[in-house]
């Protein structure tokens, strides 16, 4: 069960209408602390996040990657690049939405290595 103030960090990104679907995810356990209730994201497996975080990329440039079942293509990979740790994804499915996958300073104050996954809206 995801925390709540995580929760809640989920939701204002929701309510803003800056994510059309969003998910948490701590690094070290590779589970979705929290995320949209009924998006996608939610879905989010072990296995998924291993792939999005692992250190030999060629797989991800060359096949893509799942999210939570949605298959996307890469557009940008700079997930092992110090300072940066992201990655610009498109769904492969009709109409095609931007994903981006981040590290976020304002959850990393609150536990370490977390990163954001989310849809952008449009």
């Amino acid at each position: 069960m995801a925390l709540p103030s995580l929760q809640h960090y989920v939701d204002r990104l929701m309510f803003e209408g800056q994510c059309a679907d969003c998910a948490l995810v701590n690094v070290s356990t590779r589970r979705v602390m929290a995320a949209t209730p009924g998006g996608s994201l939610e879905h989010l497996t072990r296995r998924e996040i291993r792939r999005i975080l692992a250190r030999k990329r060629e797989a991800i440039q060359t096949q893509g990657v799942s999210l939570g079942g949605l298959r996307c293509a890469l557009v940008r990979d700079n997930m092992v690049t110090p300072g940066e740790r992201s990655m610009d994804l498109r769904t492969k499915h009709r109409p095609s939405r931007g994903v981006a996958v981040r590290r976020t300073r304002e959850i990393k104050k609150k536990i370490k290595k977390n990163y954001m996954v989310s849809h952008r809206p449009g």
